[in-house]
């Protein structure tokens, strides 16, 4: 039996829909668990989009007073909103900005991450390191298996 972590537990999936689905990248074992007197293993795995069913209840629904579904912003257009918002503006504001940061002190972090964020996302990065050493901190990101320097910061 399948469960993602939402208390339900769902049928058992062939192991031949398991290896297509983890082929496609859509299938991450999360627990591997079994009972001290069983030698069946249960794995709890998360499928993308699987959260989004419904437990099927039998009761009509009326379609007037169903709330309208809305499509989420993907990634992407979030990153693209995101440069073009910063892009936009003026120059002169945009100077007045930086002076301001520099006179204020640290650097705005929320700017910060997501652009490392950002960074990482294009570069279609595995996983981002944040690594504080003595006199710097280093942020590294992980392209095709391989470590990559991103930022030193003071």
């Amino acid at each position: 039996y399948f469960e993602i972590g939402d208390g339900q537990t769902y049928d058992p999936f062939t192991l031949e829909k398991l290896q297509k689905w983890a082929a496609s990248g859509n299938l991450m074992p999360t627990h591997r668990v079994r009972r001290a007197d069983s030698s069946e293993w249960t794995i709890a795995a998360y499928v993308p989009g699987l959260e989004l069913t419904t437990q099927v209840t039998g009761e009509a629904v009326d379609a007037s007073s169903a709330p309208v579904a809305r499509k989420p912003k993907g990634l992407k257009d979030l990153v693209r909103s995101r440069k073009s918002s910063s892009a936009g503006g003026d120059a002169a504001d945009g100077d007045a900005s930086q002076a301001a940061l520099k006179v204020k002190g640290p650097p705005n972090i929320v700017g910060l991450v997501d652009e490392i964020l950002e960074i990482a996302y294009e570069r279609h990065a595995s996983d981002i390191h944040i690594d504080p050493e003595e006199n710097v901190t280093l942020v590294q990101i992980r392209v095709d298996g391989e470590l990559e320097n991103l930022k030193k910061l003071p």
